[in-house]
C-alpha cells in the first residue's frame, strides 16, 4: 500500500509539472506569434489544451504566470554572459560575441523582450524592482564591465554604459518587434538565418568602431 501512495504522489506531481510547462509553454508561444501579451486566458486554455482555470491553480492568474515565464527563461540570457565574463578574450571579441549571442537569445526566445518591458511597466514599484535586478541589471553590468576592459586595454573610448544599452538592446528589439516594418518597408515576410547573420555583423562593426579609441 505504502509503494501505491508513493507511486500516487509522484503521478501526481508529474501531472502538475505537466500542466505547468503545457501553459508556459502557451503563453509563451502566444507573446511570440502576437507581440503582445494582450489574450486571454480562454486564449491561454486553447493553446495549451488546459482549462483556463488551471492558470490560477497553479500560478495564482495571468500575471503571475507571466512573471513565471520571464523567470523560467532568464538563465537561457544570462548564463552565457558568467561564462563570457571569465574567458581570456579581449574586450572587443568579447562584445562581438555578447551581441551576436543576444540575437541569437532572441531568436529563439522572441518573447524576453516584450515580456520584459510588459511586466516592468505593469508591476508594482517593489516587483519591477526584482524583474530589474534578475533580468535587466546582470546585462548592464556585464556590458559596463567589457567597457571598461575595451578602455583599460587602449581599444575603446570613454563610453557611456547607459547609451551602449539603449542603442545595443534597442537594435536588437527592433529586429524582431518591428514585423511590419520588415515587412512592409523591405518586403521579407520573415527573417531567415542569413538575415539575422547579417545584422549582427553590422552592428558590431557599427557599434564598435563607434566606441573604439
Amino acid at each position: 500500500m505504502g509503494d501505491d501512495r508513493l507511486k500516487s504522489k509522484v503521478s501526481t506531481s508529474d501531472h502538475q509539472d505537466s500542466t505547468r510547462s503545457a501553459l508556459l509553454a502557451a503563453v509563451r508561444r502566444l507573446i511570440s506569434e502576437r507581440g503582445d501579451v494582450d489574450f486571454s486566458l480562454t486564449d491561454i486554455a486553447n493553446a495549451s489544451g488546459k482549462n483556463s482555470a488551471l492558470v490560477s491553480y497553479h500560478f495564482g492568474g495571468k500575471e503571475q504566470l507571466l512573471l513565471a515565464a520571464l523567470q523560467e527563461s532568464t538563465d537561457s540570457l544570462l548564463l552565457p554572459l558568467t561564462d563570457l565574463r571569465n574567458r581570456d578574450l579581449p574586450a572587443d571579441e568579447k562584445l562581438r560575441l555578447h551581441l551576436t549571442g543576444l540575437i541569437k537569445v532572441f531568436e529563439k526566445h522572441a518573447y524576453l523582450n516584450i515580456l520584459s518591458r510588459v511586466l516592468l511597466r505593469r508591476s508594482s514599484e517593489a516587483a519591477a524592482k526584482n524583474i530589474a535586478e534578475q533580468f535587466i541589471e546582470p546585462i548592464i553590468d556585464f556590458q559596463k564591465s567589457v567597457l571598461d576592459q575595451g578602455k583599460e586595454e587602449g581599444i575603446f573610448r570613454d563610453v557611456d554604459p547607459f547609451a551602449f544599452y539603449i542603442t545595443s538592446f534597442g537594435a536588437i528589439d527592433m529586429l524582431f518587434a518591428a514585423k511590419a516594418t520588415v515587412r512592409f518597408g523591405f518586403g521579407r515576410e520573415t527573417l531567415k538565418k542569413g538575415d539575422l547573420d547579417a545584422f549582427g555583423e553590422e552592428l558590431c562593426q557599427t557599434l564598435i568602431a563607434g566606441i573604439s579609441a
